[in-house]
């Protein structure tokens, strides 16, 4: 039989993968929607292009052009999205932001230029030809401002677009909410951009790394497809029970899993010999109708086994290009063993 079970919120150590952005692009990178008000360029001299950022900040460029931020509005599965939709530019206030700084955490508005680049570097770091970021730290190229939206505890800046709900996206921002992670310091960028050694900008002209080797956020903003953020945002549990042992597949994460309406996880609890070899096992599944939310659980019952060594969980990962659509099986997302030599809580 399996249950859902909700222990206490002091489990988590993920947090959110990316939902408005998780999707992403309307037909025609050309114009935004007819409705949509007009919104000037406001670069002061300064190139907003994230190419032009690409420059001197060549490794967090490199890593954002693989980002869901970067195709924001030029993914397939978005453009047949909003194909459909009879409002489309309801949608391009988060695909096509323009400045977020000034109006974090409500939602931007479009802009109407660089629109293939979607949610670019200008969309969190540029405001009135000024760019804003964690340290302030003056340059040459470009007047730089120390923002209140990148400090450890502030979640504004993702929020203006990871709080609103339209379907198939999942208002993760308010399951973070209600998370202790807030509590801890944690907000988005704690887990979707992880630090690397590195540096963060290099010589426009020479591609020589300037300054000293730092912590640097990655802007890869990964996600569910990135396998050790999936590893970090399950725990696998065993116990003794009554008829035999009990397993636990626990949520770690700032928000309910899935974080998207069209991901859907598969999932095969079993107790397994030396060789690895299923001796008995349970299915179940995590998805928009099933989910695992903050703080909760899948707990499963396995009757005992004469040579079972270890607990295991599978996760398949199966994702829809479209509601109603098919599932396509993107392969084996994550697999936790335990050791059930104790046959203990842990």
């Amino acid at each position: 039989m399996i249950r859902m079970h909700a222990p206490s919120l002091t489990l988590f150590t993920l947090v959110p993968l990316l939902s408005a952005a998780w999707l992403l692009a309307p037909a025609t990178p050309s114009s935004v929607g007819a409705d949509e008000p007009k919104i000037a360029t406001h670069h002061l001299g300064l190139d907003e292009s994230s190419a032009s950022c690409g420059k001197c900040h060549k490794t967090i460029y490199d890593q954002w052009k693989t980002s869901r931020h970067a195709a924001a509005w030029t993914n397939q599965p978005y453009k047949d999205w909003m194909a459909k939709k009879s409002k489309p530019e309801s949608c391009h206030k988060c695909h096509i932001p323009s400045s977020i700084l000034d109006i974090a955490p409500k939602q931007p508005k479009p802009r109407e230029e660089r629109l293939d680049e979607g949610v670019g570097c200008a969309s969190c770091h540029v405001l009135d030809g000024k760019v804003h970021g964690p340290h302030g730290t003056q340059c040459e190229a470009h007047e730089n401002v120390k923002s209140k939206l990148f400090e450890s505890g502030s979640v504004d800046l993702c929020q203006s677009c990871h709080r609103v709900a339209p379907k198939p996206v999942i208002s993760l921002g308010k399951d973070f909410e209600k998370s202790d992670f807030p509590a801890q310091g944690k907000n988005c960028r704690s887990c979707h951009m992880p630090e690397f050694d590195g540096h963060a900008t290099f010589d426009d002209k020479t591609g020589e790394p300037l300054g000293e080797k730092r912590k640097v956020k990655s802007h890869a903003f990964v996600g569910a497809s990135h396998e050790e953020m999936t590893a970090k945002a399950f725990e696998l549990k065993v116990a003794k029970s009554a008829d035999g042992v009990k397993l636990s597949l626990q949520n770690l994460a700032g928000h309910r899993l899935p974080g998207l309406e069209l991901r859907r996880y598969d999932v095969r609890f079993a107790l397994v010999d030396k060789d690895g070899k299923e001796l008995t096992g349970k299915d179940g599944v995590i998805s928009e109708e099933e989910p695992i939310k903050v703080g909760t659980s899948i707990d499963v019952d396995l009757p005992a086994q004469e040579g079972a060594v270890a607990a295991r969980v599978r996760l398949q990962h199966f994702w829809q290009a479209a509601p109603k659509g098919k599932w396509d099986d993107k392969g084996l997302a994550l697999e936790l063993t335990k050791d059930l030599s104790a046959k203990k809580d842990g």
